[in-house]
């Protein structure tokens, strides 16, 4: 096997991964500001003593990173603006949150993550306008595409929906139903998640075909390694959800955990796992940051 991601399959760490992560540990102390060009490809070729085309394979990396984007004809430019506080508005005041450099989670994520955390906590009420695309965007120092990514998040999980040229809003599921408007709220529910997962399965199955179809074996693996990746940050944040709604059961319910383990069908132990899992994160979610 050649390619970028072959030397990564047996347990080395390929020159333009070392020059990538270098790169990220520059960014990320502020060394090339958010804005500024990176060095040209032959500088960094120079400077790392690797090839062109290892640099290229860099630059893609710290791409996936969410820490630059390359403009054609012009450069590699930083988008990470480290530790930038930020405030979202919604109906209930002021939410502040910041992207975190030292986070090893994708910028995209930690903004899912703190929105998440909003709506479910109810500083954001249902039917609230988020900010639009540009000022998610400027506030946290990302580019749009970043932006796009996080709410393309809340929105598979069904916390957010997209009104043609009007916004994102809160869905209106996401509030404790009440009285007859219970089964409507559940119904509208579910038909959102079938229709974030039809749509998710959707687009699995277009990025497989293009794995599939790719000519160059280098890329198919490069390419499928890149949608591992994505799948294993969904598995986690799918966990995470999992066992915040474990611990919004056993509270809602006063549930033992033996009585928890019976209702979400799995053992005691388990059950225990979720708990805690599932009160670090919202202890987390509750602590304010520093900026």
């Amino acid at each position: 096997m050649t390619g970028p991601g072959a030397q990564e399959a047996h347990g080395r760490r390929p020159a333009y991964v070392k020059a990538a992560e270098d790169l990220r540990d520059r960014i990320l102390s502020g060394e090339f500001a958010s804005g500024s060009a990176l060095p040209s490809e032959l500088a960094l070729a120079v400077q790392y003593g690797i090839s062109r085309t290892s640099v290229r394979n860099s630059i893609r990396r710290l791409r996936e990173w969410e820490l630059v984007e390359t403009r054609r004809g012009s450069g590699t430019y930083v988008l990470w603006r480290a530790k930038r506080p930020i405030s979202v508005v919604g109906s209930e005041g002021t939410l502040s949150g910041s992207l975190d450099p030292e986070d090893s989670r994708a910028p995209s994520k930690q903004i899912a993550d703190q929105l998440r955390s909003a709506i479910l906590a109810g500083r954001l009420q249902p039917n609230t306008k988020l900010p639009s695309q540009n000022q998610l965007s400027a506030l946290y120092g990302v580019a749009r595409e970043t932006v796009k990514t996080a709410l393309r998040h809340l929105a598979a999980e069904g916390l957010i929906v997209s009104r043609q040229g009007s916004g994102s809003y809160v869905h209106a599921g996401t509030s404790d139903a009440k009285g007859s408007g219970a089964a409507s709220s559940e119904h509208s529910d579910a038909e959102a998640f079938n229709t974030a997962m039809k749509s998710f399965e959707e687009v699995h199955g277009k990025v497989a075909h293009v794995i599939q179809t790719t000519p160059e074996p280098s890329r198919a693996f490069d390419y499928s390694s890149q949608l591992a990746n994505k799948l294993r940050d969904l598995a986690e944040g799918a966990a995470d959800l999992r066992a915040q709604a474990a611990v919004r059961i056993a509270e809602h319910e006063k549930l033992s955990l033996t009585v928890l383990a019976m209702k979400i069908s799995t053992s005691r132990a388990r059950a225990g796992q979720l708990m805690q899992r599932g009160k670090r994160i919202r202890q987390e979610s509750e602590i304010p940051r520093k900026d």
